[in-house]
């Protein structure tokens, strides 16, 4: 099916058994792109009654139809999983290149299963899958790990890695990728933790089949063209998303003192404004 590689990746730390599946076709069509069919793998994988921290919790890396292709704002991962902070489902986006390498090396998701004894890092080469000893590397920051596994590995590799607040896990720890992305929100560091996994290492070499190739260039040439690339948008590439500090105090959904309040006297100071403060 276009848009799709057709394979999953299954890893069981428990085991330290690899293999792929084909990706349920019917699943596809029925839950579009990679956070509604992240959630429908874990829904019909992991029951009502498994913590988010036992070992029969999954770990979904799902990518999305258009991942891998022109279109804009494809380039994201879903991370799927139960949350630690929540206890129910959680589905957490990041940016950077770990969803294009993923897809590029032959696969629409990665699903992580059971724990490993010991600190394990997944490296993933095209069709090639080891799972390696992270013994040295545990214990260390997001950066610090992300830099000796390029050492190791290749600097053309992504790193998708965990510091030590998902290593003990703390519920609201992130997953970090090309050094500066987090998936920040309900504690997936802290599940990756929880697997003894500290790193999802991956380059791929392959392509992204489209249905209409040329097509789908015109679309994604419109959308740049009409939609993104306007005045009314050009405040995303001047300022980026500090603008987004006005309309979150004026709406009153500004996080203040641990979001007690939903607006701060002093926003000025933070986001980007256009007369003194």
């Amino acid at each position: 099916m276009a848009g799709y590689q057709g394979l999953v990746l299954r890893v069981d730390l428990t085991y330290k058994k690899v293999y792929t599946e084909e990706l349920n076709q019917k699943w596809a069509n029925d839950y579009l792109g990679g956070k509604g069919l992240g959630i429908k793998y874990l829904y019909e994988e992991v029951g009502p009654g498994v913590g988010a921290l036992s070992a029969e919790n999954k770990l979904i890396f799902m990518t999305g139809p258009f991942t891998g292709t022109v279109v804009p704002c494809s380039g994201k991962l879903s991370i799927v999983t139960k949350s630690p902070a929540t206890g129910t489902v959680l589905d957490c986006s990041i940016g950077g290149s770990a969803a294009v390498e993923i897809k590029r090396a032959g696969y629409d998701a990665v699903i992580i299963e059971g724990k490993a004894s010991r600190p394990v890092y997944l490296l993933i080469e095209d069709g090639k899958v080891e799972i390696k000893s992270a013994q040295n590397y545990w214990g260390l920051g997001c950066h610090e790990t992300e830099n000796k596994l390029k050492v190791e590995c290749g600097d053309d590799f992504s790193v998708l890695s965990i510091g030590p607040a998902g290593e003990n896990l703390v519920p609201f720890a992130c997953i970090t990728s090309d050094l500066y992305r987090q998936a920040g929100r309900g504690g997936v560091g802290s599940v990756m933790g929880s697997k003894m996994l500290k790193a999802l290492v991956v380059k791929g070499t392959g392509g992204v089949r489209a249905a209409d190739a040329q097509k789908l260039m015109d679309v994604a040439h419109d959308a740049f063209k009409n939609d993104l690339l306007t005045d009314t948008n050009l405040w995303a590439y001047t300022d980026g998303t500090p603008m987004l500090v006005e309309l979150s105090h004026t709406t009153g959904i500004l996080p203040t003192k641990n979001f007690q309040q939903g607006t701060f006297d002093g926003w000025l100071l933070y986001g980007s404004c256009y007369g003194p403060a």
